[in-house]
């Protein structure tokens, strides 16, 4: 992947540092320098270098906080195709040339958040505030996130814009780098920190923008929210459940009616367990349970001592209560022991089974091609359609599209990141109609398949825009397109209109009910040919094997494993696409086409296929950059199509602010041993600098 890398300067009133830290910066490397004047009394850009094309300065008419200078960073960095930015104070404390080692931590991982870690040690002047600061902040990161962060208030950072891209921060001001480092823990981003040095000046020469009282406050305020917010969605492992819930059922059998809620409280902030977990279970003490839990107190009672009961249920009174309640206290806490270890074994045993089942279907993370659903409901869906039509099977989709729309969390999320790109600022409930209509779309594209595989000749209408590119070809295509539209009637289409010998589809390997099993139903006669990959094994010999014999591969390189993917705008976003189609494709010398296919009506569907054309390598730029360049072409034409056709985004996987494989670290191993080989690894990241770097030679 191609990292390319803005160093941005938020500043205000550093009339004495700014302009010697920007030029360091620009000393120690080549990388293009961005300013942030948050609203300083003297201009920054009049202390700066003028006509230096490497300087850009952008000034906020006031000071709004060091959390919005940043945020504006973020925003600018995205648009202008940046994919990291790395932050520097304009007050001279960081030096510039430890920017050299965060430019090393982005070539090893640039899917981190790398921080520079401050040597208090080497500088006598750090005030003894500023130590007991980085100490107390540690101190909340870790309890917050179960991370160690060893200096979480350093403003020198790299971070990767693809994880901050879509994330609607609410800090402005210095509480905002806190914030940004625990969301980006939150949401799975390694932190990695580097020794850097720091200068502080002498007390009389220091200068600082932060107000002791009204940031103390912010900062304190966002570490109260974070802390309930990580008590609400954290400690959700097996133990964890079963010592939630048992410790809450103990805490709700206690007889301390009216306090139950703020012990678990407690409880879950002194021990860091979830607060909800706890809070449920201690909701075995609701009002008609009570008498339960004394009658079977005084049971226990009876059982372990022999004694007689204290009282019949059926005879169960307050009198009776009263009377017996200072014998039947000390049962209730073993009462509320037993229960508790029953039940929190019990929710122990129940939670392995689950989420072994949730980890076999993870090994198979990328998108698999499957039809949403149990094979039960399938199968239904099938034998209906082949009885009763379209109109009955879409009739009975409204009825399923809210039913998915409720239990399937990832894809509602994933939606409601697309349409918030599309149609931005519009309320939730515009959002969650265009996601039903989206989802409604890809059920009657899946029907629609399964309905024309009924048939030999065509049931819908095509309306093509380069078909003839198919039938006027006699050597083999790549065919790249993504997870939008109808492939697979696209797929049928080409094997019922056109002269294809075989159509091999790559795609991840299923695991669950396909199309092919669909398929084995209906025919066993069929010219497509599935070619299947997973994260670790990609079939570079059989691809390359198919398109010798002419055969046509397709690719969809919308969901890439994050040691395959170019990182390029699309939908002003930056997104991930496959770059491993295209080396295999520029490796080959066999004509590449796009291609996408879109519902229209009823029965009418729409086929666009670009003409073919041969990448070559060229000796002009690196053959990485023009993977990227020709990565941006596709891009380019994709999000024409589908702000078009938007309802038919059918990549239900949040693909602007995560990828498929968040766990994977390694390198993608293929099964071909010939010379091309070094060529189809994953390159190492290449770091560019100024702009675009779009002249960089190889």
């Amino acid at each position: 992947m191609i990292t390319r890398i803005l160093i941005c300067i938020p500043t205000y009133d550093n009339d004495k540092t700014i302009a010697n830290v920007v030029r360091e910066c620009l000393q120690c490397t080549d990388l293009p320098v961005l300013v942030i004047d948050d609203g300083s009394k003297n201009a920054a850009s009049e202390l700066l270098e003028k006509n230096n094309k490497r300087i850009k300065v952008f000034r906020f008419p006031q000071n709004i906080g060091k959390g919005n200078a940043l945020r504006k960073a973020f925003e600018l960095a995205v648009e202008w195709d940046y994919t990291h930015i790395i932050t520097i104070d304009g007050d001279g404390q960081h030096l510039p040339s430890d920017i050299l080692k965060f430019l090393t931590a982005i070539k090893e991982d640039p899917w981190s958040l790398v921080i520079g870690k401050r040597k208090f040690s080497t500088d006598e002047n750090v005030p003894q505030i500023s130590r007991f600061g980085r100490n107390f902040s540690n101190f909340w990161v870790r309890y917050q996130t179960d991370s160690f962060v060893d200096d979480s208030q350093s403003g020198f950072r790299a971070y990767p814009l693809f994880f901050v891209q879509n994330i609607s921060f609410f800090c402005n001001r210095y509480d905002f780098e806190i914030e940004v480092l625990i969301r980006l823990i939150w949401k799975g981003v390694t932190v990695k920190e580097i020794d850097v040095d720091v200068y502080y000046p002498p007390k009389h020469e220091r200068v600082s923008h932060f107000h002791k009282f009204k940031d103390n406050i912010r900062i304190s305020t966002l570490n109260t929210f974070l802390v309930i917010i990580s008590l609400l969605r954290s400690r959700l492992s097996s133990k964890e459940l079963a010592i939630g819930i048992g410790v809450g059922v103990f805490v709700g059998t206690t007889p301390l009616w009216g306090f139950h809620t703020l012990i678990v409280s407690l409880i879950a902030f002194f021990f860091r367990l979830n607060w909800p977990i706890l809070w449920l279970g201690s909701q075995i003490s609701i009002p008609p349970a009570v008498p339960f839990l004394i009658w079977g107190a005084a049971k226990i009672r009876m059982a372990l001592t022999g004694e007689a009961t204290l009282f019949q249920l059926q005879e169960f009174s307050i009198k009776h209560v009263y009377e017996n309640f200072g014998a039947i206290i000390p049962w209730l806490f073993v009462e509320g022991i037993l229960l508790g270890l029953i039940l929190g074994l019990t929710i122990f045993a129940i939670s392995l089974v689950y989420k072994n089942r949730i980890h076999q279907r993870s090994l198979n993370k990328n998108w698999s091609g499957k039809i949403r659903g149990g094979k039960v409901g399938n199968i239904f869906l099938f034998h209906l359609l082949k009885r009763g039509g379209l109109k009955t099977a879409y009739f009975v989709l409204l009825f399923i599209v809210p039913y998915f729309y409720l239990f399937a969390p990832k894809a509602r999320k994933a939606s409601l990141e697309f349409w918030k790109l599309i149609k931005p600022d519009r309320n939730i409930f515009v959002y969650i109609g265009m996601t039903l209509k989206q989802f409604f779309f890809l059920g009657m594209i899946m029907l629609d398949r399964v309905y024309q595989g009924f048939y030999n000749e065509k049931k819908f209408e095509i309306i093509s825009q380069g078909e003839n590119f198919l039938k006027n070809t006699e050597e083999g295509l790549f065919i790249m397109g993504v997870h939008a539209g109808a492939n697979d009637m696209a797929a049928s289409f080409m094997e019922k209109s056109c002269p294809i010998k075989v159509l091999n589809i790559v795609k991840h390997a299923p695991k669950d009910f396909s199309f092919e099993q669909i398929k084995a139903m209906q025919s066993n006669k069929s010219s497509i040919n599935f070619i299947h990959t997973n994260n670790n094994i990609f079939p570079v010999f059989e691809i390359r094997e198919a398109v010798a014999r002419n055969e046509h591969v397709a690719f969809l390189i919308d969901r890439p494993p994050r040691h395959t993917c170019e990182l390029v705008r699309f939908m002003k976003r930056l997104f991930p696409f496959d770059a491993t189609p295209f080396k295999i494709a520029a490796l080959s010398e066999r004509p590449v086409s796009f291609l996408f296919t879109f519902k229209k009506d009823i029965k009418t569907y729409y086929f666009f296929m670009t003409p073919p054309r041969i990448y070559k390598y060229s000796n002009q730029l690196s053959r990485i950059e023009q993977i990227k360049l020709w990565i941006e072409d596709f891009a380019s034409l994709l999000e024409q199509q589908i702000r078009i056709y938007p309802e038919q985004w059918l990549n239900f996987y949040s693909a602007w602010s995560s990828l498929p494989d968040a766990s994977s670290t390694g390198t993608m191993h293929i099964t071909e041993t010939s010379n091309s080989r070094e060529e189809l690894h994953p390159h190492t990241p290449k770091i560019l600098g100024p702009e675009l770097a779009s002249n960089t030679n190889a």
